[in-house]
């Protein structure tokens, strides 16, 4: 339970400070390594695929996008202040039955020689001493509660609730120690009354099925439904 009913017998002295020289790095850069000689940390990581072939048919002259020939400009359009009208952009038909259009270029792939920028690698470090924290001093408000389920009496119930849903309600709190009795008690008050709120949803189902394939003889029938 948090917090406690009954204190801790110590607690973390506020007054301890950690040293300036703690050392909280369980592993450190090794000093000792060195960068290879051929580590080349300019490589980019992907380099154009020399293996690749233009696709036949590809219409180097052809753009990707092109003005829509059917657009009109709005007659509310103003160019002093909307600037030059320009067509809005679809993709261009003469690019449908080829493979691709515009400059070609070679497709990107993973280069083999990418390394990336060199780091030390990591290793133990020897001056590690933990992650540290204050020492533990007796606690002055400390006391012991030897029958902690004997509480001050209460007659109220607050609640703190936060909801963008308006008309929510609350009734029947009911405060317990005992599972069976508080399942006893939702039994014999919420459960009754969601049987009810049950039976009258299927009875109203029944009811509109029931209007509404009567409707040419509304005036011939009553229907009743009990709850």
């Amino acid at each position: 339970m948090t917090p406690p009913v009954n204190p801790s017998a110590e607690i973390e002295d506020p007054d301890d400070r950690k040293p300036e020289d703690w050392d909280e790095r369980p592993k450190i850069q090794d000093p000792d390594a060195v960068k290879p000689e051929d580590w080349d940390e300019d490589a980019p990581a992907q380099i154009p695929d020399e293996d690749a072939v233009k696709p036949d048919g590809w219409l180097d002259n052809e753009p990707e996008y092109v003005g829509d020939p059917d657009a009109l400009k709005p007659d509310d359009w103003d160019e002093d202040m909307d600037g030059e009208w320009e067509a809005p952009q679809i993709p261009n038909p003469a690019c449908e039955s080829a493979p691709g259009c515009g400059p070609w270029k070679r497709p990107m792939i993973d280069n083999p020689n990418y390394k990336g920028k060199w780091k030390p690698s990591m290793i133990d470090n020897p001056n590690y001493q933990g992650i540290w924290k204050p020492r533990k001093i007796p606690n002055p408000n400390y006391f012991e509660d030897l029958q902690p389920f004997r509480m001050t009496p209460f007659s109220a119930l607050g609640l703190e609730l936060w909801s963008m849903t308006s008309d929510i309600l609350f009734d029947n709190f009911f405060i317990t120690n005992d599972r069976n009795t508080a399942d006893r008690w939702t039994a014999d008050g919420w459960g009754l009354k969601k049987a009810a709120e049950g039976a009258a949803e299927v009875g109203s189902g029944r009811l509109n099925s029931l209007r509404k394939n009567g409707a040419e003889e509304k005036n011939k029938s009553t229907v009743w439904v009990r709850g």
